[in-house]
């Protein structure tokens, strides 16, 4: 894809055109650079042919919406024209562009960070979320604070991150950081691989399907019986096996 360098800086103008389904961008409408530029045949080869970021597409495909410039009034008056016609399967709506296209935004990830020799709190490690958050707000936007299950010690930080890692190595970089008088410690998460189930053994009756693992049998003892008039299990009486 394009990058942000090729975005261009040419904002909506009575030169610019739009062109999208004629339901708008929920319509899944795609095409490309060359069919545009042929669809406008007749009304002069245009300026540029943008994406829907304001960007020349690299991969030449165009999704959702294009934007259209051409040299003269005149041009963009046959484009206009031409709203109604289809192109790539679709029924399209051409018309003056008034909006700027709207910068795509840099891909955003996420950086797990272990934080441990968390200082004792009365009401709880999860009190320190307030503490914890002003001493990584300075890396980077902290999106959650984790504090497993049973832990009394140590929680995760999760911090919004981008392909450079830099929030992560400022995190990393406040190792031994003092909370309340205690140096934490302050590592990457350890990432656990998930478990892949075992697959089930075919059944040995030959049918092609898969052998459902048996239930265990309840822990009873053998002299409960059921009874029936009452609806429970209950123990054998003693010394009156015939009542049952």
């Amino acid at each position: 894809m394009a990058s942000s360098e090729t975005v261009s800086h040419d904002g909506p103008s009575n030169k610019q055109v739009y062109l999208q389904s004629v339901q708008g961008r929920s319509r899944k409408f795609q095409t490309t650079v060359d069919d545009v530029i042929a669809f406008f045949a007749e009304c002069g080869k245009p300026k540029s042919v943008l994406n829907k970021f304001g960007e020349e597409p690299a991969d030449g495909r165009l999704r959702e919406v294009a934007f259209v410039s051409f040299k003269k009034n005149k041009a963009v008056e046959k484009a206009v024209a031409m709203s109604g016609k289809t192109l790539a399967g679709v029924t399209v709506t051409v018309g003056i562009n008034k909006e700027v296209p709207k910068a795509r935004g840099v891909v955003k990830s996420s950086a797990r960070i272990f934080v441990g020799n968390l200082p004792k709190a009365e009401g709880g490690v999860a009190t320190l979320e307030p503490s914890l958050r002003e001493i990584f707000a300075p890396c980077g936007r902290v999106l959650f604070v984790r504090f497993p299950e049973g832990s009394t010690h140590y929680c995760h930080v999760i911090l919004e991150d981008d392909s450079t890692g830099a929030a992560a190595a400022a995190a990393l970089a406040l190792d031994g950081v003092e909370l309340e008088g205690k140096g934490l410690r302050v590592g990457a998460a350890e990432v656990k691989p998930k478990q892949k189930r075992a697959a089930r053994e075919p059944a040995s009756s030959g049918g092609g399907g898969e052998e459902r693992p048996k239930k265990p049998k309840a822990d009873r003892p053998a002299e409960w019986r059921l009874d029936r008039e009452a609806g429970l299990t209950l123990p054998r009486p003693r010394g009156n096996p015939g009542s049952w």
